[in-house]
């Protein structure tokens, strides 16, 4: 996977699976949601997708990747695919 998803203080998360599946086996409570969004800004594009584990009544750990200035409609989707193909491989 070519995202590096990192934690909000910036801290990278080198495998996220591992560490999604790790952090769920650490926090059973916690519930998991994925989402990618995009802004354009200036003729490009901004994608960030979002990885959060949700702890009832407390707030949500968050991991995030953002991929800039992405300008063909070819490497949107491409961009896209992977983004996809990351939140897959968090099916637990």
């Amino acid at each position: 996977m070519d995202a590096q998803y990192r934690k909000l203080n910036g801290t990278p998360v080198p495998h996220l699976a591992n560490y999604a599946k790790s952090y769920l086996r650490a926090h059973p409570e916690v519930s998991l949601s994925v989402g990618t969004d995009s802004q354009n800004i200036g003729g490009s594009s901004v994608y960030a997708t979002v990885v959060a584990f949700r702890h009832p009544g407390k707030g949500v750990h968050y991991l995030l990747t953002k991929k800039e200035n992405l300008s063909s409609q070819t490497s949107s989707l491409d961009y896209l695919k992977k983004q996809k193909t990351a939140s897959m491989l968090l099916n637990i």
